[in-house]
């Protein structure tokens, strides 16, 4: 019996899948420049726990560097509460105006212009390469 329980237990192991994507944007508070780290790994039983360690460590990495650089996650600049109204020059009513608009490629410089408690405000932000910005 208790072999059986064992073995049940093994095989539930081994059947459990699983995935991560996480992703968090950085930005240079003093050239606008946004980085990105995401990552995704999964699969089945161990190999799958291992490959999402992995998505997570590697993510981690790509933050600790961008840091490293004077980055700063994204949070910090933009609050809770602030409303977007452009994206270079066109408007934006709803969230849903910005993901039916073209997405921008690395070494576009997009504007946004937005609004905090009455404030306007303007954040320049160029998409740039982790890669591109490390020095050997």
């Amino acid at each position: 019996m208790k072999k059986i329980l064992l073995f049940i237990i093994v095989l539930g192991a081994l059947m459990v899948s699983g995935c991560a994507t996480p992703s968090q944007v950085l930005i240079d508070p003093n050239t606008g420049n946004a980085v990105r780290c995401a990552h995704s790994g999964g699969g089945w039983g161990l190999m799958g726990a291992i490959a999402i360690s992995m998505t997570y460590a590697s993510q981690q990495q790509c933050i600790d560097d961008a840091k490293r650089m004077g980055y700063t996650e994204i949070e910090k600049v933009v609050k809770v509460g602030d409303r977007i109204l452009e994206k270079d020059g066109i408007p934006i009513k709803y969230v849903g105006d910005i993901v039916s608009l073209p997405r921008n490629k690395i070494g576009d410089r997009v504007v946004y212009v937005g609004d905090r408690e009455g404030k306007t405000l303007r954040f320049e932000l160029v998409a740039v390469s982790l890669l591109s910005l490390r020095t050997n």
